[in-house]
């Protein structure tokens, strides 16, 4: 039988990783100008953020990649999938250093906005946001933790409210049964 104090030390361990940041600085760079290749593409360099071997781009704006949304590696060993016309994955062998290309359908001049996150296996080495602006990149890091939010604070109270009665319940039958 676990006591009180595991079970409460278990469950702020657990929230603690909800709420804390996992990801490192992003060095995602754009390099050289936007080209035309039937729509337009931009090259990226990831670099700095140590061992990855996973990429994954979501669109956030309304646009979509033109397939495969990510090609001409610099490097061996890379394979795409585009999930969705605005979800790809590229996976391949751990580097520090990539150099690619992002395809998009969208007009050149027409704003657009995805997130880049690179990961070493299951643990996330990159989370950055790139934005076009018709004309710029603009890069910037966030925490996953700030894109975590999506979780209805009336549904995490109750949810919260019923493991604290949970934890009353069963602390006052504990003490009946002693």
């Amino acid at each position: 039988m676990r006591s009180k104090w595991f079970n409460l030390a278990l469950v702020m361990a657990f929230a603690l990783c909800l709420v804390l940041p996992a990801a490192a600085l992003a060095d995602l760079v754009s390099v050289g100008d936007p080209f035309e290749i039937g729509s337009w593409a931009q090259g990226f360099v990831e670099s700095d953020v140590g061992n990855f071997n996973k990429m994954e781009i979501i669109m956030v704006s309304d646009d979509e990649f033109e397939s495969p949304g990510v090609s001409d590696f610099n490097k061996p060993g890379w394979g795409v999938t585009l999930f969705t016309p605005d979800h790809v994955i590229a996976t391949g062998t751990t580097y520090t250093t990539l150099d690619f290309n992002i395809n998009f359908v969208n007009d050149k001049s027409d704003p657009l906005s995805f997130d880049f996150l690179s990961w070493e296996g299951t643990i996330l080495k990159t989370a950055a946001n790139a934005s076009w602006s018709g004309s710029k990149w603009t890069i910037s890091n966030f925490s996953p933790a700030e894109r975590a939010a999506v979780v209805p604070l009336p549904g995490a109270l109750v949810l919260l409210g019923a493991g604290l009665f949970r934890l009353a319940a069963y602390g006052r039958r504990r003490r009946s049964e002693v």
